[in-house]
């Protein structure tokens, strides 16, 4: 056990002193509470300061007035909380000022409550809580079921199912992008696991919300064997950390002894060349068998917004072709599925580009969405609806690419709107 500190004990009474001055609704001053210890003001200060440590009878005083153990004062005891639905537990007590203050901005992130801090210090807060082991975010919000029902039954019209099942995770106003990804990918990983018997063959393309989908899978879970595969190949994406073959690994490395097998795809993911498949048999066995997965999920990319909408892995493609993302864009082009470019009707558009792509075709999504297989996307942020939509609706052919969404309040009420919007235009509407 690691020695208590002044400094960490300051962070943490600071923190206990604010959140129940939040809960009140008006502020509990330092000389306040050291009234109600019955020590002196000055003496709570250098507490709070992270100046001295208050002795052991102070120590119980403190404990007894914020209602809870000695333990978990000092920060030794494991917690867990239930905030906006998403329930989460500590995996270890902070060690450091940087792990109050980033637990403090996760806890503040969940309630909704961040608008006066930048948004890039709450997402390396989130990242750090995390990535550092503080923090397990073990289960998402229940399902919004009135809405995954209203969108089912807006988009399987025309005699066409084209959503076998709809989850829409509710998110507080206020939420940042980041944090639903993360609660989207428990969500995700609840949903995994509700689907593993028989042992399946699961699917995987790269992505945030799939790589979270990933990391909060635990060696706790209640897992079964399965097969994994990836969709796309590597380097396409300069991010290792969200790239499918880097989370096929960690999987293996999690679950090897239990039964998780897998193949991994190490070549490049796109090549000028567009014959070179035919030519590569190791690529070729590993996608016949992603071609076969009874589970896929896949991100979606969006070519409005910030770049990061739109995956560096196309970036870097465009790079190599000299196309750039505003010519895309006067033609219509929304997005991406597994590398592939989509305009707004679903149509594939740059076919060379996707020939020479190491990755599943769309026609092999169709296929699976043909015969009953779940292909997933996972989308956290409302500009992913448009790509949503055309993989959806399918193109001319009007075969969906996708036929399983797991996403966030914002974009399930985007979809509804876009179907409303197009009922009444013959090349966008659902048929």
């Amino acid at each position: 056990m690691e020695d208590l500190t002044p400094r960490l004990l300051g962070a943490r009474l600071a923190r206990l002193r604010a959140q129940l001055s939040q809960t009140r609704g008006e502020e509990l001053t330092q000389r306040q509470l050291a009234h109600a210890l019955g020590v002196k003001p000055q003496a709570y200060n250098s507490w709070e300061q992270g100046k001295t440590l208050p002795r052991l009878d102070h120590l119980w005083r403190l404990a007894w007035f914020y209602r809870i153990s000695l333990d978990m004062l000092c920060g030794y005891e494991r917690a867990a909380d239930t905030t906006s639905g998403v329930r989460w537990e500590s995996v270890r007590r902070p060690r450091s000022v940087q792990d109050e203050e980033a637990l403090d901005l996760f806890q503040r992130a969940l309630a909704g409550e961040v608008e006066d801090v930048d948004e890039g210090r709450v997402g390396l807060a989130l990242r750090h809580v995390i990535a550092s082991q503080l923090i397990r975010i073990t289960h998402a919000p229940p399902a919004d079921e009135a809405l995954g029902y209203a969108l089912q039954q807006r988009f399987n019209v025309g005699g066409k199912k084209r959503l076998k099942d709809v989850r829409v995770i509710p998110m507080v106003p206020g939420s940042v992008e980041q944090l639903r990804a993360l609660v989207l990918g428990v969500a995700a990983k609840e949903y995994l696991l509700t689907h593993l018997d028989g042992t399946p063959s699961i699917g995987l393309a790269p992505g945030y919300a799939v790589s979270c989908m990933v990391r909060a899978m635990y060696r706790e879970d209640p897992i079964k064997p399965f097969s994994v595969y990836p969709l796309v190949a590597l380097p396409i994406v300069d991010r290792p950390d969200i790239d499918a073959n880097t989370l096929i690994g960690e999987l293996l490395y999690k679950y090897a002894d239990q039964g998780v097998r897998g193949l991994a795809l190490q070549c490049p993911g796109f090549s000028l060349s567009s014959d070179r498949l035919e030519h590569d048999h190791t690529v070729r066995e590993v996608l016949t068998r992603a071609a076969c997965v009874d589970i896929a999920f896949i991100g979606i990319g969006s070519i409005e917004g910030p770049v990061r909408y739109f995956d560096r892995g196309i970036m870097n493609i465009l790079d190599m072709t000299g196309i750039s993302v505003e010519s895309l864009k006067e033609r219509g082009i929304v997005g991406d599925l597994c590398f592939h470019l989509l305009d707004a009707a679903g149509n594939p558009q740059e076919k060379n580009l996707s020939a020479g792509l190491s990755a599943v075709s769309l026609e092999t999504l169709q296929h699976l969405v043909s015969i009953g297989q779940r292909v997933v996307v996972l989308a956290s942020n409302e500009l992913k609806a448009a790509p949503i939509y055309s993989a959806l609706r399918g193109g001319a052919s009007g075969r969906s690419y996708i036929n399983v969404l797991i996403i966030d309040t914002y974009v399930a009420q985007r979809l509804l709107e876009m179907a409303n919007l197009y009922e009444h235009d013959p090349a966008m509407r659902l048929e």
